[in-house]
């Protein structure tokens, strides 16, 4: 055993636990929350080209990316941030505001990867369970939790829709909200699942972002882009301090040069994209239908994935599931189930309904 001492922080964060694949021709992976659809050919063409000067570094910052991004959303290039994964891109803004002894507030149960980006800052964190239904952010929980706290508080995480529950939050609720944040407090709204929403009261962070100056947006390329295995993330707001502060302590060269090339490819085929995230959505409602009306009770879902919430169903639905060959993503409280391919989704319909 080494006398290397490692930090009590490290020691007391949870391991990230990745959704697991099955094994043998007819496993089925819906634990991951994946794109189900190949990569589009251009996309990785794009890729591909962009290899060929691999022997050099790729932009400190993605620049081309990020301008892409500015122009797609109708931003300045100065308010964007491009990382390795929406993931990276959390854990260096909370780096750049919370440290020891500081305070960060957190939905409950909400994506694993919080209490992981929260603890390698050295902050303590502030879990507010989810409301009743065990699905939605208690907004007006978590305003109280940063009044408890007061200036120890440096950051608060918002996720929209949130990942495992599914619902989205609302835009009136949201500014209801940051109207009631201290100014000197970070909110991070993470909307990773943002192109799957189909609610027409939820929020869109990047339209906040003009009245509200200590509000970050996070979005990724995992999802909707099919980009999960190039791992690029972003991160977008108007301050130009705290945009700077994240440029400062993120990884030199964060974006490898093919999955910059990826993302910027991608962003020029919106129109196959969407079609996508229709089909996607479409066959998202088909399945909860069906649910719902076998007497399942599934909370909204707004991302490319849903819940089936309550501790004394994982295990029953878990094995189902696994009977025929499909892994879904457990957690204590329910399980969460990735939309696939039509096929694939009938398949967990049959295994549910042999429940």
């Amino acid at each position: 055993m080494s006398a290397v001492k490692v930090l009590d922080n490290v020691k007391q964060m949870p391991a990230y636990i990745p959704g697991k694949s099955g094994s043998g021709e007819n496993a089925l992976k819906l634990s991951s929350n994946e794109n189900p659809f190949d990569p589009l050919p251009e996309v990785v063409s794009a890729a591909r080209r962009a290899l060929e000067e691999v022997n050099r570094y790729p932009q400190m910052y993605a620049d081309d990316l990020c301008q892409a991004l500015g122009e797609r959303y109708d931003l300045g290039t100065d308010s964007v941030v491009v990382g390795n994964g929406s993931v990276a891109l959390l854990n260096h803004a909370l780096t750049a505001v919370a440290g020891a002894g500081d305070l960060v507030v957190e939905p409950w149960r909400s994506f694993e990867a919080y209490p992981i980006v929260i603890g390698t800052t050295q902050a303590k964190i502030i879990n507010v369970p989810l409301t009743e239904s065990g699905a939605e952010h208690d907004l007006r929980g978590m305003l109280e939790a940063i009044q408890r706290g007061g200036e120890r508080v440096k950051a608060v995480m918002l996720c929209s829709p949130n990942n495992p529950t599914g619902p989205a939050l609302g835009e009136g609720a949201v500014r209801e909200f940051l109207d009631q944040v201290p100014p000197q407090v970070v909110v991070i709204l993470d909307e990773a699942y943002i192109e799957f929403v189909t609610s027409p009261e939820a929020v869109d962070g990047l339209k906040l972002l003009a009245d509200y100056p200590n509000l970050m947006v996070s979005r990724t390329f995992s999802k909707a882009y099919q980009l999960a295995g190039l791992r690029v993330g972003w991160i977008a707001g108007v301050d130009p301090e705290l945009i700077g502060a994240i440029r400062k302590v993120s990884t030199p060269f964060g974006v490898n040069v093919a999955a910059a090339a990826a993302a910027r490819e991608a962003l020029r085929h919106e129109a196959e994209v969407s079609r996508q995230v229709t089909s996607i959505v479409d066959e998202r409602e088909r399945v909860l239908a069906t649910l719902r009306g076998n007497g399942w009770k599934i909370p909204d879902a707004q991302g490319n994935f849903y819940w089936i919430g309550g501790a004394d169903l994982v295990s029953p639905v878990t094995s189902a599931l696994a009977a025929a060959q499909i892994t879904a993503r457990p957690f204590p409280e329910g399980v969460r189930i990735t939309v696939g391919l039509p096929a694939d989704n009938n398949r967990v319909l049959a295994a549910l309904t042999a429940l």
